[in-house]
C-alpha cells in the first residue's frame, strides 16, 4: 500500500486536471495547448 501510495503523489493531481477537463475538449487542442493548460490547473490546485 504505501509503496503505491508513494509513487501515485505525483500523478494525482494530473489525474485529477485530466478528469476535469472533458476528452473531446482535450482531442481539439494542440500539444502546446494541453501543456499551457495542465500547468495552469495544477497552479490552481
Amino acid at each position: 500500500m504505501l509503496k503505491s501510495a508513494q509513487g501515485s503523489t505525483q500523478d494525482a493531481p494530473i489525474e485529477k486536471a485530466r478528469k476535469k477537463i472533458p476528452i473531446i475538449k482535450m482531442n481539439s487542442l494542440s500539444r502546446n495547448q494541453q501543456q499551457l493548460l495542465m500547468l495552469l490547473i495544477l497552479e490552481l490546485l
